[in-house]
């Protein structure tokens, strides 16, 4: 699924169930974005992956280590706004 339908498809239950924990509604949704971009590091959608690396003339070990490391540290920010170390400013 690309980024968009995995929001559409797991968002709803993902924000439910974070909001029944006690976490802001606010919050919850701010951090569906970081559940989508997972995906694309996972068949079919490494696809993507496999044709941007051949558009750059890099690796498959380099390229997924880099995104590897991408997608951890996105997720150690979104676990730190669900927690409440993160503020997130709403006007």
């Amino acid at each position: 699924l690309s980024g968009t339908a995995m929001i559409s498809v797991v968002g709803a239950t993902a924000c439910t169930a974070l909001i029944a924990t006690g976490i802001n509604p606010l919050v919850a949704c701010a951090v569906l974005p970081s559940l989508a971009a997972s995906s694309g590091l996972t068949p079919p959608m490494a696809a993507g992956m496999y044709a941007c690396m051949g558009i750059a003339e890099s690796g498959f070990k380099e390229t997924a280590v880099v995104m590897i490391k991408y997608l951890l540290s996105q997720m150690v920010v979104a676990i730190l706004l669900l927690v409440g170390v993160l503020p997130i400013f709403i006007a």
